[in-house]
């Protein structure tokens, strides 16, 4: 059986590249010989010591630590090393279930909201909703993307805009009133329980509530829809229009499958 092998022969054996084996000198995780031409010549305590990198790279130890581990070799260092990849393992698992959660959430949510019918004035009751906010005038869908932006930047990143679908807009009822459509006062993100970072709230009460399809060209029109039905049914409304993005410009880039739902409280 041969006793050496070209750093060649080598890179095949463990497909393992020419230039990460170099790497691996240069660190002092391999020591080959070098023969009279100047070659390196790896021996079966280099193979071996490959051998435990490899297994130790596929738990994604930093090279690093496997050197530190290579030179200081006992069972109790083996155990430990193995004993905290397995806790690491453990938080992967549970940062993966949590995002499978939130991947369900979502699907089941699109594929309901992809059925829903559209159209259609009701009023639904709603308990007390937690949010954060941001305060900005805007007036196009661009700046909208850009206040939500500059909203999860705030707060470190720590929301996400993707969980629960509940992101929108506040629009005034004054504006509407003096013919001001498109112009927004606020962005807000729902969240789906009250934190220590959650400083505004959605108010419970009954709404008005409208969904439609399409792009935002006609929001006067489903704004006039909304009050129609509030004057028919003698109904008083709060000052603020939320105006929730079920579908948008995350999922599609194809206006025609947008769904935006219009809320507005009832003042009872």
């Amino acid at each position: 059986m041969k006793k050496n092998f070209t750093i060649s022969e080598i890179s095949k054996l463990f497909n393992i590249g020419i230039d990460s084996l170099r790497y691996y000198e240069e660190l002092g995780l391999l020591k080959p010989k070098r023969a009279e031409n100047g070659y390196r010549l790896y021996r079966l305590s280099d193979m071996y010591r490959l051998n435990i990198i490899s297994e130790l790279r596929k738990l994604r130890l930093p090279l690093e630590q496997i050197k530190d581990y290579l030179d200081h070799q006992t069972l109790a260092n083996t155990m430990l090393i193995l004993n905290n990849e397995k806790i690491e393992i453990k938080k992967e698992i549970a940062r993966l279930k949590k995002s499978l959660s939130s991947l369900e959430t979502q699907l089941t949510m699109l594929k309901t909201f992809e059925k829903a019918e559209s159209n259609i004035i009701k009023t639904n009751y709603f308990t007390t909703r937690y949010s954060v906010k941001l305060e900005t005038d805007f007036t196009i869908d661009d700046e909208f993307d850009f206040s939500i932006r500059f909203l999860l930047k705030k707060y470190n990143f720590k929301l996400t805009q993707f969980d629960n679908l509940k992101i929108g807009a506040c629009i005034s009822i004054n504006d509407i009133k003096q013919g001001v459509f498109g112009k927004y006062s606020s962005v807000f993100i729902l969240q789906n329980q009250q934190t220590e970072i959650l400083h505004d709230i959605v108010p419970s009460g009954n709404y008005v509530c409208y969904t439609y399809r399409g792009s935002y060209k006609n929001l006067a029109l489903h704004i006039k829809h909304v009050f129609d039905y509030a004057t028919q049914n003698n109904l008083k409304l709060a000052d603020t229009i939320y105006e929730f993005y079920l579908i948008d410009n995350r999922y599609t880039t194809n206006p025609e499958e947008f769904l935006t739902e219009i809320q507005v409280r009832i003042i009872e």
